[in-house]
């Protein structure tokens, strides 16, 4: 390693002084990320080109990106302590859907895992990090390597890495529930199935992490303490909640029914043509149910009749921020919080204004 950098010993776990490395010039840094770099030397000498090219490039697009790139290998190589493989970059594949259209090779491959990385700005928005995912997932699944995993068709399954960069001092645009929500919805059991696990790093600290389980869902994999508290450090401020009162919900019952609402939205998704009638009532049933547990919460609230699994999904999520911090939260603050539109709320919650101005 450079002598201008900090010395990493050859530990099991390391954690990387960020401002030096960033203090330090840009040769000095990809000189000592090298020697984790393995593949064909041409792949490694035109991704080292691509960084030095684009790192101080005016295209604000491309010098995040080669930022994000270079920090991606930095935590490899010396936090992890693996070895990356340089994939071949102008591999221009066909579009698996699409065979008139070309897409982008993936980045590399650790530990015999496909990882794409894709790098966005701390202002960026939803839209920024779904087409983070769509772009990424369309890379492993038209690569056509072999890999240790597939999704049920065939498609090779990779790793993503979201990397957030702040610039000029601007802030963390979206919360947390609002990104975990953006890769939960877009990552169903049905769509981006090449994607097999999501991270997401805010300025070099990792506040997301996601897997998928054993029914295909990309779930939220819980962070150390130690991880998640740092990282609380570098996220926007949560708005303060109105309704503080202490949570009612059971637990127990909870869990219960998060998994019973589980089962029947695997059997629902399955489903082809008609619903069958004893499924259409255990819908009914378990939507019952939440609908009870919720209002229970929230005796003053006014509901609407829970009539889809969406509806009763939505209130499930209250309700479980709520028992996990023990404090009764604002309904309407706290869904707007994870990401949903006034729309999708007055589909669980009764908008007195908007029957105010029908009559």
């Amino acid at each position: 390693m450079s002598s201008k950098l900090p010395r990493y010993l050859d530990l099991e776990h390391t954690k990387l002084d960020w401002e030096a490395h960033r203090k330090a010039t840009l040769k000095d840094r990809i000189d000592a990320v090298k020697h984790a770099l393995i593949g064909e030397p041409e792949h490694i000498q035109a991704k080292i080109r691509e960084i030095e090219n684009n790192y101080h490039s005016k295209d604000e697009k491309a010098a995040i990106g080669a930022q994000g790139e270079l920090e991606f290998l930095e935590r490899m190589a010396f936090e992890e302590k693996q070895k990356i493989e340089v994939l071949e970059d102008n591999r221009d594949l066909p579009h698996p859907l699409d065979p008139d259209l070309n897409i982008k090779n993936p980045d590399y491959r650790v530990k015999d895992e496909i990882v794409e990385i894709k790098s966005r700005l701390s202002k960026s928005g939803k839209s920024a990090i779904r087409k983070a995912l769509e772009e990424a997932n369309e890379q492993i699944k038209g690569s056509g390597y072999a890999t240790p995993t597939y999704t049920e068709e065939g498609y090779p399954q990779g790793k993503l890495n979201i990397q957030i960069i702040e610039k000029n001092g601007e802030k963390l645009k979206l919360s947390i529930e609002e990104i975990s929500n953006v890769i939960t919805r877009q990552c169903s059991p049905r769509q981006l199935r090449s994607l097999k696990e999501v991270f997401v790093y805010h300025e070099n600290q990792l506040i997301l992490q996601f897997k998928r389980d054993d029914r295909n869902r990309m779930v939220e994999v819980g962070l150390p303490k130690e991880k998640t508290h740092s990282a609380e450090q570098h996220l926007p401020k949560p708005e303060a909640q109105s309704e503080q009162a202490t949570s009612q919900v059971n637990s127990q019952v909870l869990k219960q029914l998060i998994e019973y609402h589980n089962r029947v939205t695997d059997i629902y998704d399955k489903q082809r043509g008609e619903l069958d009638p004893k499924l259409k009532e255990t819908i009914d049933k378990i939507n019952t149910q939440i609908q009870n547990m919720f209002q229970k919460e929230y005796p003053n609230v006014k509901l609407q009749s829970f009539k889809s699994l969406t509806v009763s999904k939505m209130a499930l999520e209250v309700l479980k921020k709520n028992d996990m911090e023990g404090k009764k939260f604002e309904p309407v603050k706290t869904l707007k919080g994870m990401g949903f539109k006034q729309s999708d709320i007055n589909r669980i919650i009764v908008n007195e204004k908007s029957q105010e101005m029908e009559r």
